[in-house]
């Protein structure tokens, strides 16, 4: 009996100690932790490092201020099509086998195929993945069929003539799934008319899908669009949580001091980009800017290289950041795996020629791995964030809950909230196995009294039965005794008479 019951206790004992342990533990906040990087030796230093590319091999505290990376909130994004979705899909497909009409008088229609250059601005800097870049293939779309996942742009496009230009200011949807950071964000779209063509557009029937796409009629079509639908979007939504937590970290990172070698590298790297694409163009870079890229003059164009320059410090810094408080580094092997990995496409596992692959895209060694730790660090910081409802998170972006507090900084590291939700369910089991422990001792020892009782009491049966036999044994011992001595005076009384006579 108490040997079980001690193993209950001492279960719940060592219970109460880990979490005591673990909440302990994780006591620290964020400069608390790359502290802990800096009191390393210069030697463990040095080796961490050169392993993670030897970049921003400084005191990054000297350079930045970092908020708290664990426990950021991101919303629970998922993409469902819609019947609206899926029958502007079906003008799309419509409009690759009907036939078209060039538009010399009047203006855009519904579902008129136009050629036009246009581009998109956030905060003051271009949207790319929403600017025609001179690209053909960009340069022709369908009007009225929510192209740009903006129903604005269509209703302002409605009645554009060519030759017109045409300024929308809009909001991004809630949530917009091609780039969730936007949602909810204000816009502006720029679109210059150049040429419309009119569709005599053909019946979308079981016809019209079994004849051009395969499909046995409208219905299985329809699935196979939905189908599609899920996957682009779906492409468009991977890692997004990743998108949504660097964007809180870059907004929330502040700059102390620029580092000057990085900066001059990525100033020279994006401008090597640009330059690339204006020679192909046959134009200067100057040139690309304001004809291709659409900046009014040049000084928005450096402004912007600038402020973009100073976005990816914060990242690259943030990133160095989180990898030395958490240790976080490329070992050779992943390094080597991940390098081998870039011939794939080329069917070759030549060291040499994969070096060249990632210089080539990367444009060096040292920032191949520095895109693999990133990778890592994206991974770990995924790992802690917390999902919640996508109204609730928009709601709460919108009333400024998303900056970040320096003065009101954590003293502890926000795993304990995990921490702390298990120690709750520990302690409450642990207390469970005492109570339990407690109450079985108790009824054991309720029974055991019982029985102890009962058996008292059989005793006392068992005496008192023993007595009861006693006596009656006494009781049959004395009568026979008296009758004994009756018998004998009986006999002596017949003896004497006998002699009398």
């Amino acid at each position: 009996m108490k040997k079980g019951f001690f193993k209950r206790i001492l279960s719940a004992v060592f219970a109460v100690v880990f979490i005591s342990a673990c909440l302990t533990s994780c006591t620290k906040s964020v400069e608390a932790r790359y502290r802990d990087y800096n009191s390393k030796s210069a030697a463990d230093k040095s080796v961490a490092e050169a392993a993670n590319g030897g970049k921003y091999a400084y005191d990054l505290t000297e350079y930045i201020d970092m908020p708290e990376y664990i426990g950021i909130e991101v919303p629970d994004v998922t993409y469902t099509p819609t019947d609206e979705d899926v029958e502007n899909e079906r003008y799309k497909k419509l409009s690759y086998f009907s036939d078209e009409t060039s538009v010399t008088d009047g203006g855009i229609e519904a579902y008129d195929l136009v050629v036009a250059d246009y581009y998109c601005t956030v905060d003051g800097y271009l949207y790319s993945d929403m600017c025609s870049n001179g690209q053909t293939s960009l340069r022709n779309f369908m009007v009225g069929v929510n192209e740009f996942d903006v129903p604005e742009i269509d209703d302002a496009m409605i009645g554009m003539t060519p030759g017109e230009t045409k300024t929308v200011k809009f909001k991004f949807p809630v949530p917009f799934y091609k780039n969730v950071v936007l949602s909810g964000k204000e816009g502006e779209f720029t679109v210059t008319l150049e040429t419309i063509r009119r569709l005599d557009l053909k019946e979308y029937d079981d016809d019209f899908v079994s004849e051009y796409y395969g499909s046995s009629d409208t219905a299985a079509y329809d699935s196979e669009i939905m189908t599609q639908l899920t996957h682009d979007y779906g492409v468009s939504l991977e890692n997004y949580e990743t998108d949504v937590i660097w964007d809180y970290l870059r907004n929330n990172i502040r700059l102390i001091e620029i580092p000057q070698k990085e900066y001059t590298e990525e100033v020279d790297r994006i401008m090597n980009s640009y330059k690339s694409a204006a020679d192909a163009s046959d134009m200067t870079v100057d040139e690309y800017a304001l004809n291709v890229l659409g900046y009014e003059n040049i000084g928005d164009f450096r402004d912007d290289i600038d402020a973009r320059v100073l976005l990816i410090l914060r990242e690259n810094m943030g990133a160095y950041y989180i990898a030395r408080c958490e240790g976080i580094y490329v070992a050779d092997d992943e390094y080597y795996s991940a390098l081998v990995g870039l011939g794939a496409e080329y069917e070759t596992s030549d060291t040499d020629f994969c070096e060249q692959v990632a210089v080539s895209t990367y444009g060096s060694l040292e920032n191949f791995r520095q895109r693999l730790l990133v990778n890592k660090v994206d991974s770990f910081l995924e790992s802690y964030c917390i999902k919640i409802d996508t109204n609730e998170y928009f709601t709460k972006k919108a009333n400024g809950e998303y900056v970040y507090d320096y003065s009101a900084q954590t003293l502890r590291d926000p795993r304990n909230i995990v921490l702390i939700v298990g120690a709750s369910v520990a302690a409450a089991l642990a207390l469970a196995v005492i109570v339990i422990a407690v109450f079985a001792l108790k009824a054991r020892a309720a029974r055991n009294k019982r029985v102890a009782e009962k058996l008292e009491e059989e005793e006392r049966r068992l005496k008192k039965r023993e007595e009861r036999k006693a006596r009656k044994e006494l009781k049959k011992k004395h009568r026979a005794n008296t009758s004994d001595n009756s018998d004998n005076s009986h006999n002596s009384h017949n003896s004497d008479n006998s002699d009398g006579k």
